[in-house]
Order: C-alpha cells, then structure tokens, then sequence
C-alpha cells in the first residue's frame, strides 16, 4: 500500500523517530519474540533456555517479554502457532498445483520437507524440542500433523483397501512424522528432500502395493536405492 511503513521484524527497530504508529511497534517486538523462539530453543533446549535467552536473540528487554507473553511456554506455543500456520500455508499451495492425488501428495510433501530443511532451527523446535514443552505444545503438534494429515495423507484413502481409513491415515502420517523426526535429530535437517521417495512410499503402498509403490516412488531407482 502506498506511504505504508514496512519494517523487517527480524531487525531491531531504527533510533530516533521512525513514523511507526505504538501499535506497530508492538506488533514488531512480539514477531521478534516469536521469530527468536526456535534459535534460542535449538541452542539450549526447550527445558534449559530461559526468558533472558529468548529476549537476548530477538534484542527486546524482559518487560517487552511478559508485555506479550505470561511465560516462555506461552512464547514457545504462540511461536510453534505461527510457524506451522506458515508451513501449512506453503504446503497447501504447493499441492493444489497437483493434477490428481498423487502429484497432489508429492508436490505438497516435498514443500514440507523444503521448508523445514531451509529454516532447521524451526525443524528443530517443530518436531524434537515440541516433545519437551508440555501437553500444550503437544496439543498443538497434534492440530498440524491433522491439518497436514487433511492436505497430504487422507486422498490416499479413495484407493486404499481395507482396514478403516482413518487408521491408514494416522498410521501414515505419524510414520512420516517419525521419520523426519530422526533425520532432525541426527542434525540432518539440510537434507530432508532425500526423504521423498520413502514418504512417498508410505503414502502410496496401500493403493499400490509394495512393488508398485516402490516404483511410483522411485526407490527402485539406483540412485535412491
């Protein structure tokens, strides 16, 4: 819009005057706050950092902080929110290009995958230090592997056999989330795209059997195997 002021939240804000209104300048301390969660919880630890760890990466005081947030679990979930609100952004814009199902299911995984192995500080916090932040935090991975389960894994179920759908589609999806989860842990989020053709084998194996799936997923490929 023209004559809006945009400033970078990543950035502190210019001294002096700098024509934002108080309510922009709120809202650009609490991104702050929010985009320095998964730097600050990588290098210590959810358990271990601190409310001074957070404030010191996003460059904001501790009076800023309990402005905004009650505690570091209420930053860290306010934080993961806005994280996977962007990542199933992305995801559902990568699988809409999608022609059918499966093309859907491939372009909308590997855009998770890309999106986490280009931002790991945010795989870190998403899928290992998640686990350490309480039921709430939980509760909240829970809402996106769901809302990712929605985009990706459930069209699998119009060619799928029996047992009951909504069985394959958990099974699938967590054995995914497993996956990704080991290959972040062993510090290899830069190359999770490698994951694809297995992923896409979990998704594909009911419908297309194991050979079949292998194939389409391109496991049987030389190079992936």
């Amino acid at each position: 819009m023209a004559g809006e002021i945009v400033v970078d939240d990543r950035r502190q804000l210019p001294a002096g005057r700098h024509g934002l209104t108080r309510g922009a300048v709120v809202e650009h301390q609490r991104q702050r706050l929010i985009r320095a969660v998964p730097v600050a919880v990588r290098a210590k630890g959810f358990l271990a950092v601190t409310v001074e760890d957070i404030c010191a990466h996003a460059g904001v005081s501790r009076r800023t902080f309990y402005e905004n947030f009650r505690d570091k679990q209420d930053c860290f979930i306010t934080s993961y929110r806005q994280h996977a609100q962007e990542l199933l952004s992305v995801v559902a814009a990568a699988a809409s290009a999608g022609k059918d199902w499966e093309q859907c299911a491939r372009y909308g995984l590997l855009a998770l995958l890309r999106f986490l192995a280009e931002q790991p500080d945010v795989a870190h916090m998403a899928v290992v230090e998640v686990m350490a932040a309480g039921s709430a935090a939980l509760g909240e991975r829970d809402k996106a592997v769901a809302s990712l389960a929605a985009l990706i894994a459930e069209p699998t179920v119009a060619d799928a056999p029996s047992p009951a759908p909504a069985i394959l589609t958990l099974t699938v999806s967590g054995a995914i989330l497993q996956l990704i989860y080991a290959w972040v842990l062993a510090g290899r989020s830069a190359d999770l795209e490698q994951l694809l053709p297995m992923i896409m084998y979990m998704v594909l194996v009911a419908s297309r059997g194991p050979a079949g799936a292998a194939s389409q997923a391109g496991l049987l490929h030389p190079a992936l195997e």
